[in-house]
């Protein structure tokens, strides 16, 4: 088998999935099929490569992206995987102050929508683009650093919806205004103001330093990812097996049911299960 990785620190390269979207965990760049106008940072992302053969073992990391392809087409290929351990988020989401989510946070919300407010979010539907000249062009290249920016960005986006009443779209466009830095011109007053400036506060704690906030504000949210988006429309009901996610989790024994019928109907030799082709972390 042939593998392609790409550590943590390549995550907004690759232009992640939303979080909590049905693809999360995948990359909507395709390696293989690389489209430059819709993805231009994927010109910035380093990959290893390397040739697994039979009787080898990979050691995979945690939260590394990777695409497995099987060079002998055709034939038996088996493949055993095994997880060690956590995800390694704990010590991020004790750092990120449980005040994001508190009553205070939410009695803020409703007393001035930050992200229903046209006025203070205006010019926020001009997303944030891809800069050749921006100095962070990745997550930091230490594998821990790394991790710690990837979980602090999928808390603020996740926090940014709750902000905007479980609205997505208008959680990017927040986000976008605040990677622009518009939220500095937003009366001291406001409560758009005070919530963007409480969530900065909160990043910097995570991140090590306010320097660092922008710099993750404009990597989650580039080339409009979040807003307008570009994962594309998700109509009717999903499942899956990811707890958390905005779709209804599949039971184990239903799952295991389906699997087994499916191996019943299939033609011997002729069966295959699909998977998706882009990459997954």
């Amino acid at each position: 088998k042939h593998v392609t990785l790409l550590s943590p620190s390549e995550s907004y390269n690759l232009y992640p999935y939303p979080v909590n979207h049905p693809m999360d965990n995948f990359a909507m760049a395709d390696l293989e099929d690389p489209d430059w106008e819709r993805f231009p940072a994927l010109r910035h992302a380093r990959a290893m490569e390397t040739t697994l053969s039979p009787g080898e073992v990979l050691w995979l990391p945690r939260f590394y992206w990777h695409v497995v392809r099987q060079l002998d087409h055709g034939e038996d290929n088996l493949s055993l995987n095994f997880w060690v351990g956590d995800k390694g988020h704990t010590q991020v989401l004790q750092r990120l102050n449980s005040s994001l989510a508190s009553g205070q946070l939410e009695a803020t919300r409703q007393s001035d929508s930050a992200c229903t407010n046209e006025s203070k979010l205006n010019g926020s539907d001009v997303h944030v683009e891809s800069d050749l000249d921006f100095a962070c062009v990745r997550l930091p290249d230490d594998y821990g650093e790394a991790l710690t920016w990837l979980h602090t960005s999928r808390m603020v986006e996740l926090v940014a919806r709750k902000l905007c009443g479980d609205d997505w779209a208008q959680g990017g466009r927040f986000l976008n205004a605040m990677a622009r830095g518009d939220d500095t011109n937003w009366p001291v007053a406001s409560a758009i103001k005070q919530t963007a400036k409480r969530l900065r506060s909160e990043m910097a704690m995570a991140l090590g330093g306010a320097a660092n906030v922008g710099k993750l504000l404009r990597l989650l949210s580039r080339d409009g990812r979040l807003y307008p988006g570009l994962a594309p429309k998700i109509e009717g009901p999903w499942v899956g097996s990811e707890p958390g996610a905005d779709y209804q989790v599949t039971p184990p024994e239903e799952l295991e049911q389906m699997l087994l019928e499916a191996s019943h109907e299939a033609t011997p030799g002729e069966g295959r299960l699909i998977l998706p082709t882009h990459m997954h972390r």
